[in-house]
């Protein structure tokens, strides 16, 4: 058999292959505008919007909240710290623990791209009633619980 005539659909047909291609699509204004004019990654700005909701979170904290790789987090918050976007103390308990917290830098970066973020997640969701998103919330949390589950 030729290789040019073989086809296989079974990965683009999964949920999986699709939140991709969604995930994709909604964070595609970050990568053409807010992450070039803010010198920022996309990693960088999922690492931000954490530290926003939840200031003085451990780099374990970080990954584990928004589901990265510890050493990706690692990576995003020194990057940050070179930008002046965060800082680091060390724990209150464990002074080998570092508590990151976004510098005024980083809440004007932040400040700069949320009302974007908010707007296209305002886009996503527009065409479903309330029962419909309750019911889309309820499914992206008991799928992240599942992985989270696995994955420990």
């Amino acid at each position: 058999m030729d290789e040019t005539e073989r086809t296989d659909s079974t990965a683009v047909s999964t949920l999986t292959f699709r939140l991709i291609v969604l995930m994709n699509l909604v964070v595609k204004p970050f990568n053409a505008v807010f992450g070039v004019e803010n010198n920022l990654s996309l990693s960088e700005w999922r690492c931000m919007m954490w530290l926003a909701a939840h200031p003085g979170a451990s780099g374990q904290d970080t990954a584990n909240g928004i589901g990265m790789d510890r050493m990706n987090v690692s990576r995003s918050l020194r990057s940050m710290k070179s930008k002046e976007y965060t800082r680091r103390l060390p724990g209150v308990d464990d002074k080998k623990k570092w508590l990151w917290f976004l510098t005024d830098n980083g809440w004007a970066v932040y400040d700069r791209i949320i009302a974007s973020a908010i707007d296209r997640d305002h886009t996503l969701v527009k065409s479903l009633d309330p029962a419909e998103r309750a019911v889309v919330l309820r499914f992206l949390e008991s799928a992240t619980a599942e992985l989270r589950a696995v994955d420990s």
